[in-house]
């Protein structure tokens, strides 16, 4: 009888140490235990990529040196794989789209060491923003800084270091290059690896040397220099017969009549107003040199150019057909700031594209509810960025009798909002502090470039006396990662990685392409992931150390052992 009452007890503390229950001691669990932490929703994956996947929300104050202006909520994606793999801390730079939460968007790192993976929402983007910003408080546009950003990343790191025992790396690609260049200056021990791709660091809100560079000498790293001033004499001659024909173009670009309708200009220039219709001409004529910015960034399409370039338009009916031609890829090519963590060709979620990103939007100013207002703010406060001239295709057009309508003022015109304008000025001490940290970091730093990208023309300065400071450039554009180097390169890079998180020798296992489900680079020990596997204790990994059922951590076959032990004791005596 006593057997019996004991098998029954057994049975009833065996089902209280059901999967179930153990669920209990995910990372969903440890997540609302940290500090700050007011909301956690978990991502249901259309792909079987982690373990588990949440949208994390931290409270964070406005200004980290003045509390008491108040708080807002920021978003973090946190995708996990293990306590013990290493830790991918990713700064986007900009917002996180809800779109990408359920599939596969992990970034090359993630992949190569089977990582998880954190990424931020930048500070004062999408839905990361205080109550107000938008149209009460202009004033507050002045605490989206670099470092106040830079005390948010902090801050979550330092919440999630108590759950997550494994390395660091913090990386981010374009503006979260920059982002990770910054947060190492601010905080150099925070990663075991700082990795940024593809970073600019433009000299004023409206630094030339980029579209000069695209215009004069992008390419020839690349290409040699006879095949770069091909390409680049391409794109030229394809905006110079865009303008040459602009009477049927212009409109139908900013749709104001169809495009199988036939109006000479007088008719078009009714249907605006004279002040509508000089900002298009200002967007137009602009945004001809976003498009040959964003074709080298992103997408080197020269052959379907020159495609274009030499179709017949000898007769009326080829005229129109190549007019229509010439504004297909127009409309196709700009907007190419389709992501911004694209290393490893994976794509992101918006990227620099001048002072107003959208080829469109060049002479007018952005709402404040857009999502790329934010950077443009950043740009005239403390970032930069990249200044238009229409020079080349001023000259270009001079052989043709023809005058462009926009000025380079008018080009380069900041789509920032008066009334945000007005209480922001451009400071360039974090610029020039960087340049003072090339030199002298302490930190583990990997730069990656593209020798084609646009932005590789308003760098930081490379530099030779820091040993700490590793540069890499890949033949690419935007997108240049690790896995476009060459193999010695590669082989260099991957090498320096595993260095650097030393604790953590590579074995890198992709959960989606492999069959097997063998632990990271980053797992000190296989995980069970059956709570009742014998083998395992079913020991589930919590902070302060690894528990299963109870404290002493025997799991719930050990308790069941324990127990019948005792009883076994018990019933001899």
């Amino acid at each position: 009888m006593k057997l019996k009452k004991f098998l029954v007890l057994a049975f009833l503390l065996l089902l209280s140490f059901t999967p179930q229950a153990y669920a209990a001691q995910s990372l969903l669990d440890e997540l609302w235990k940290l500090d700050g932490v007011v909301s956690v929703d978990e991502i249901v994956q259309s792909i079987d990529v982690f373990k588990e996947k949440y949208i994390v929300w931290f409270e964070q104050p406005i200004d980290w040196k003045n509390p008491s202006l108040g708080s807002f909520d920021q978003r973090v994606e946190i995708g996990f794989q293990g306590w013990d793999n290493v830790n991918v801390a990713c700064a986007s730079g900009y917002e996180l789209d809800d779109k990408y939460f359920a599939s596969d968007d992990r970034r090359e790192l993630v992949k190569m060491y089977n990582g998880n993976f954190i990424k931020f929402e930048y500070r004062f983007f999408r839905e990361s923003r205080p109550e107000g910003l938008s149209d009460d408080k202009p004033a507050l546009w002045n605490y989206l800084t670099n470092e106040n950003a830079s005390y948010d990343f902090h801050n979550i790191m330092e919440q999630l270091r108590g759950i997550l025992s494994g390395t660091w790396i913090f990386t981010g690609e374009s503006k979260g290059g920059i982002t990770t260049n910054v947060f190492s200056h601010f905080f150099p021990n925070d990663a075991d690896a700082y990795v940024s791709y593809v970073a600019p660091f433009c000299d004023t809100p409206n630094d030339m040397r980029l579209v000069d560079a695209v215009f004069t000498t992008i390419g020839d790293e690349r290409y040699g220099a006879v095949q770069a001033k091909a390409y680049r004499d391409i794109m030229l001659n394809y905006i110079v017969e865009v303008i040459k024909h602009r009477d049927y173009i212009q409109p139908r670009y900013f749709n104001l009549i169809s495009d199988d309708a036939v109006l000479p200009q007088a008719s078009i220039d009714v249907l605006v107003s004279p002040d509508r219709a000089h900002s298009n001409d200002v967007g137009f004529e602009a945004g001809l040199v976003h498009l040959v910015v964003g074709v080298w960034q992103y997408t080197d399409a020269f052959a379907s150019f020159d495609e274009v370039l030499k179709m017949p338009h000898s007769t009326s009916a080829d005229e129109i057909a190549y007019c229509q031609a010439l504004l297909s890829l127009y409309r196709d090519n700009d907007d190419n700031e389709t992501n911004d963590d694209n290393n490893g060709s994976e794509g992101n979620e918006g990227d620099e594209g001048g002072n107003d990103s959208k080829a469109a939007a060049a002479g007018r100013t952005y709402t404040r509810e857009e999502l790329m207002y934010p950077y443009t703010v950043q740009v005239e406060m403390e970032l930069g960025g990249y200044g238009v001239t229409l020079k080349y295709l001023r000259e270009a057009l001079m052989r043709y009798g023809i005058t462009l309508k926009a000025t380079d003022e008018e080009a380069s015109m900041s789509p920032v909002h008066p009334d945000v304008l007005k209480t922001i000025t451009y400071d360039p001490s974090l610029r020039r502090a960087m340049l003072n940290w090339t030199h002298t970091t302490q930190s583990n730093v990997m730069m990656i470039y593209g020798n084609s990208d646009p932005w590789y023309f308003v760098r930081l300065p490379d530099v030779t006396d820091n040993p700490n400071v590793h540069i890499f450039v890949v033949d690419g554009n935007h997108g240049a990662g690790i896995e476009g180097m060459t193999s010695a390169d590669k082989a260099a890079a991957t090498e320096l990685l595993n260095t650097w998180l030393t604790s953590y020798p590579v074995d890198p296992v992709d959960p989606v392409k492999s069959d097997d489900k063998k632990p990271g680079s980053g797992d000190k020990k296989p995980e069970p992931s059956d709570p009742t596997d014998p083998t395992t204790g079913g020991g589930v990994k919590v902070a302060g150390g690894t528990s299963g059922g109870c404290s002493s951590g025997f799991g719930v076959y050990g308790v069941m052992a324990a127990m019948f032990l005792a009883f076994r004791r018990k019933s001899v005596k």
